[in-house]
């Protein structure tokens, strides 16, 4: 705990300090980021914060507290209170650590990401306003959550957190309903789908990639219809200028029938 407590006591002083730190001296500045990481590091992988965190989550109500009141069971709640309050730092460079850092916590508690979602956070780092790296960052992120997830119930691990909760009943297991977290991610995701694909037609070629490999979780995972994805993923074979990104729009288009699908439909016209 004391390497996380130093980490966690760096933030707690420095927030105060600045709200652009890219004014401020780079190993400063490197020091926060890297602070930043480590504690999404932690909170993604501490098995604590999966076991012990409640379900119910209110962020509005998660402060930042005294890093002498830290403990591994308030450990999650605080550093997303923490990760907050550094995304709203002026600084392209800062919010992309933070918003990196509080997808940790978001892979270690889906729920959490459920609750945020209702703050305007998952909007704010997508919409029109955010610096475009932040938007790149945000995609990638979604990306690390649905994969993690994904791998999380290939695995067998989603059964072996269900078995250890006792408040699930063996009729709630049988019904299907004991692992609501595997649908969480997906549904909030599912939620700015239409901003989703507003993005693929964006100017910057790494944030249309990213878009599209996002599009295709979903699809792989069934959280989105294929066919709301064909006008989008026909108007990127027109992108000359990627051909990585029309590669990839074309593969998901075989992939889910909708070529097959079009063919039939012109010949019947």
């Amino acid at each position: 705990m004391g390497l996380v407590n130093a980490f966690y006591r760096y933030l707690y002083k420095a927030k105060g300090t600045a709200d652009d730190f890219s004014a401020v001296k780079a190993n400063v500045r490197n020091n926060v980021h890297r602070a930043l990481s480590a504690l999404g590091s932690v909170c993604r992988y501490h098995e604590g914060d999966k076991k012990g965190a409640s379900d119910h989550v209110d962020p509005t109500a998660l402060v930042v507290i005294s890093p002498s009141k830290l403990s591994w069971s308030n450990l999650s709640d605080a550093c997303y209170a923490m990760f907050r309050v550094f995304i709203e730092k002026k600084d392209v460079g800062t919010k992309c650590k933070a918003l990196r850092a509080m997808c940790g916590a978001f892979i270690a508690r889906p729920r959490l990401m459920l609750a945020v979602e209702h703050t305007g956070v998952l909007s704010d780092v997508m919409s029109d306003k955010a610096h475009p790296d932040l938007i790149l960052e945000s995609l990638k992120c979604w990306c690390d959550i649905l994969l993690s997830e994904e791998r999380r119930i290939e695995s067998g691990e989603a059964k072996e957190e269900m078995d250890m909760k006792e408040s699930i009943t063996t009729s709630v297991k049988i019904s299907g309903d004991q692992d609501g977290d595997s649908t969480l991610v997906g549904g909030v995701l599912t939620q700015h789908s239409s901003r989703l694909y507003k993005l693929t037609t964006n100017t910057s070629p790494a944030i249309r990639h990213a878009c599209v490999e996002l599009i295709g979780h979903l699809l792989r995972q069934g959280l989105i219809n294929p066919m709301e994805t064909v006008p989008y993923l026909l108007a990127l074979q027109g992108d000359v200028g990627s051909p990585l990104i029309r590669q990839l729009a074309l593969k998901l288009l075989i992939k889910e029938g909708c070529v097959k699908f079009l063919l039939r439909f012109s010949l019947s016209l």
